[in-house]
Formats: C-alpha cells, sequence, structure tokens
C-alpha cells in the first residue's frame, strides 16, 4: 500500500534536538510549522538558531550556499497551537518529562483534527501512556530522532498496540519526505538503540569497577573504532539524562544495566558532567581527570581486569547481546533492524561493519561461548536466556 503524502507537518519544539530536526527537514525540502515556547524573543532565537546550523553545514561543505539560504524560508516559526490546526502530522521534541509532554499532546490534539497524526520523539516515555491522554489514540506513535537530526539519518517509528495502520504510514512517510531511514519497534521502554546502548555503557561501568581507568577503557573503545569513549559520552550527553533513561530501563534491563545505578548517584551528588564541570571525570583541569566521587561509587567486580582490547570487546558484545533480548521479545523484527539501529543511531563501529557481520566475524558458537564464560565470571548478565528463539544472523 502506497504512503500518503504529507502536505502540512508541523514540529512543537525547537530545543537541542528539535531545532536539528527543523534543519533535516527544510533542508530535505519540507515546508514546516514550527511551534516555540511562548517566551519573549522565542522566536527570533530559533531562527538565529536554524540559520547558523545551516551557515555551519554549507561552510563544512555538506550544504551548497543556495541549498543553505533557501531553506530558512520553508520554516514557519509561531508561539501559538493553533497555527498547527491544518496539520497531517505534528511532531512533539519538547523534554524527556511525562507531565509536560502530556499537556503538550492535549494542547496539540485540541486544535488538529481527529485524523491528524500526534508523534513524539521520546525514547523513554510509554507510547500508550502518551495516545491515552487524547481523542482518537490510534492516530498516536512514537518517532525517537537522533541528535543532531540532520547527521543521525534515522528514526525508531514505535507505534503502540492501538495505532492504526494509516498513522504508522503517515509516520513512515514523513521519514519518507525527511530523507531518512526508519524502523518499526516495539513501544517499550529504550525502544531498540536507547536500550542496547544502555546496556553497552553499564558494562563499561562493571569494567571500571574492576580497577580500570576511565581513561583507558575509552581510549581502547575508541581504539576498537567508536567515535568516542563511554565515559567521555555520558559526560557529554549529560549524567542527569542519562539517569532520567535509566529510570524507564530499569525494570527491563535487569543486571545488564544495574552499573548505571552510578549515574543516579552522580545526580543526586551534583556531578551532571562537563556542564557541572564534573562527572565521570572532573573539568577543571586539562585533560580532565577522574573525578574522585564517580570512583567512589563504581560496582566492586573480580579483579584482575582483561586488557583493554578484551575490555573492548566485552563491553561491545554486551550490545549484541541485548540485542538478542530485544529480539526475542520483539522489540524489533530481525538482525536487519538491528544493524540498522546500531550503525545509523549509535555509529557502530564501521570498521567491525554492522551487528550482525560482527557476530559473523566472531562466529555464532564463539559469541555464545564468549557469554557463558563471562557469565560464569561475572554472573547473570550475561546468561543467554535467549537462546532458542532468536536465530543466527545470516549474510
Amino acid at each position: 500500500m502506497s504512503q500518503p503524502a504529507i502536505q502540512r507537518a508541523a514540529i512543537v519544539g525547537s530545543g537541542m534536538l528539535g531545532a536539528t530536526i527543523v534543519h533535516l527537514s527544510v533542508t530535505a525540502g519540507m515546508s514546516v510549522v514550527v511551534k516555540v515556547r511562548a517566551a519573549e524573543g522565542a522566536v527570533d532565537r530559533a531562527r538565529a538558531a536554524l540559520q547558523s546550523s545551516l551557515g555551519r553545514e554549507a561552510k563544512a561543505g555538506r550544504l551548497t550556499p543556495a541549498e543553505a539560504q533557501a531553506a530558512p524560508a520553508r520554516a514557519r516559526f509561531t508561539t501559538d497551537f493553533a497555527d498547527l490546526a491544518a496539520c497531517d502530522i505534528v511532531l512533539e521534541v519538547i523534554p524527556e518529562l511525562p507531565d509536560v509532554k502530556e499537556a503538550a499532546f492535549r494542547e496539540i490534539a485540541a486544535v488538529v483534527s481527529r485524523q491528524c497524526v500526534i508523534a513524539s520523539s521520546t525514547s523513554a516515555i510509554s507510547i500508550a501512556a502518551l495516545a491515552a491522554c487524547v481523542p482518537a489514540p490510534e492516530r498516536v506513535v512514537g518517532m525517537h530522532y537522533f541528535w543532531p537530526a540532520y547527521r543521525r539519518r534515522l528514526v525508531e517509528i514505535a507505534p503502540h498496540s492501538g495505532t492504526s495502520p494509516a498513522a504508522l504510514r503517515t509516520a513512515q512517510a514523513f521519514a519518507g519526505a525527511q530523507h531518512i531511514r526508519h524502523i518499526v519497534t516495539r513501544d517499550l521502554p529504550g525502544f531498540l538503540t536507547t536500550r542496547i546502548f544502555a546496556a553497552l555503557l553499564s558494562e563499561a561501568i562493571y569494567a571500571a569497577g574492576q580497577g580500570v581507568s576511565f581513561d583507558e577503557i575509552d581510549r581502547a573503545m575508541v581504539a576498537y573504532g567508536w567515535q568516542m569513549g563511554p565515559f567521555r559520552l555520558l559526560d557529554t550527553i549529560s549524567v542527569d539524562t542519562m539517569a532520567k533513561v535509566y529510570a524507564s530501563l530499569r525494570a527491563l534491563l535487569g543486571e545488564r544495566g544495574a552499573a548505571l545505578d552510578v549515574v543516579t548517584q552522580l545526580v543526586a551528588a551534583g556531578q551532571l558532567g562537563r556542564k557541572s564541570g564534573a562527572g565521570f571525570y572532573r573539568y577543571d583541569s586539562e585533560p580532565p581527570v577522574p573525578n574522585p566521587v564517580a570512583l567512589g561509587l563504581l560496582p566492586a567486580q573480580p579483579r584482575p581486569a582483561p586488557a583493554p582490547e578484551e575490555l573492548a570487546h566485552r563491553i561491545t558484545a554486551m550490545l549484541v547481546h541485548d540485542a538478542a533480548h530485544c529480539l526475542a521479545e520483539g522489540v524489533v523484527a530481525g538482525w536487519p533492524d538491528v544493524d540498522v539501529g546500531a550503525s545509523e543511531g549509535l555509529a557502530f563501529p564501521p570498521s567491525l561493519g554492522s551487528v550482525s557481520q560482527y557476530v559473523r566475524a566472531l562466529g555464532w558458537q564463539n559469541f555464545i561461548d564468549s557469554l557463558r564464560g563471562w557469565e560464569a565470571l561475572y554472573g547473570s548478565r550475561f546468561a543467554a536466556t535467549w537462546l532458542g528463539r532468536v536465530p543466527e544472523p545470516r549474510a
């Protein structure tokens, strides 16, 4: 069945992520209404942010000067929800606070038609819960974008159990109009990508609990092919952001994510990452040094620690291990979705290939044997309880 054409689209929110989705949309040739906060100067700031990001992309050669000049005219900025009335789809991109998102959904539903699809860019809040806030909940769907959206060209589309086929097709058409890839995921906390990456980050914290420094682990992961080490990344995205995400994932991940309790404890201690001057590192010196507060919170683990390359392999393998759990739970349809999600959304190291290529290079039985060996050393977080329900990845 063909996808519907998107005639009118809106984006509610122009913060850190929302601004990049606006950029993505207008450079793809779409015209969008952008609803910003009803605050003095908000429209001017949002417009200036778009001009700035377009200018940076043009300077870097990723847009032509003509493209950068033409794109701003496709964004209409407003502070009035009423300007969304004629839209086919409205995408909400505001902070990950259930009460705030629910209030925005009610405001949107009050002005759009019952046929208008209402989407939320969240990875931590139940889409079904948001749908319950509005009439015609069948038109609600999750659309989780990645920052910056104009470079991380992927969206996870998450229908809840009552989302209509028509609403799902409209969300897919919206992604198509933005010229980005999409995967369809089940409405569970973290969807696919946030969840499997949280498992990786947790394993990095477990590894640090073996006495390996944050710097050693970060360097080992970069040498293994990752763009940034896990502790630098946690401090960059902010520890409190990860703590909010982990709160929604705790029950699903169990021991595979339990080391992330450290981020919750760091938030309680006021250590929020680079933005507060300290997280896993302290930033009052150059280069940054490990934060003694974070070191004091690490979960004690068996020693001695493996070599850095072996640690990088184990930490990366935890992402694959949780992806297998996701497949067993029907979060995505198969290994191809895992490959797209990890490569496009998480920048899984190109040198390792896709996730399924990585597993095939290791050998399926070797991968399972590694999990069993780690289970004997470190416990149940490595138990492959998904065996028998998840097929071996094939070329």
